[in-house]
């Protein structure tokens, strides 16, 4: 479900790939056996891989909002503290990363409900 969101959202812009063709692969058995690996799911009855990619993406929706939280007090606590804000470059880079990867699995996590 990872793979079939990026490809259709990002295919475009990968220049030249052929969405269609790909998609079909992914369904194809040993397609779907080396995405499996990829996503660390091997092994598992085929009928449980979408469950199981529900329940990682609720997971890491999950763990993103926690993270976010934490990293939005901690700027909150050092710009309290009277660090300037100039000096928190990395730390906005990472909040704006994962608010990135949770909005992502926010949307597949959306797509499992809609299924």
């Amino acid at each position: 479900m990872e793979i079939e969101l990026i490809i259709v959202k990002y295919g475009k812009y990968l220049g030249g790939i052929n969405i269609e063709r790909i998609l079909e692969s992914l369904k194809d058995n040993t397609a779907a056996v080396a995405v499996g690996r990829l996503l660390g799911i091997e092994g598992l009855p085929q009928e449980l891989d979408e469950g199981v990619e529900c329940d990682r993406a609720k997971s890491l929706m999950y763990y993103y909002d926690v993270e976010l939280k934490d990293l939005r007090g901690l700027y909150r606590e050092l710009i309290a503290r009277g660090v300037s804000p100039a000096d928190l470059g990395t730390l906005r880079r990472r909040i704006s990363e994962v608010k990135r990867l949770k909005r992502f699995y926010t949307e597949i996590a959306k797509r499992c409900l809609n299924d």
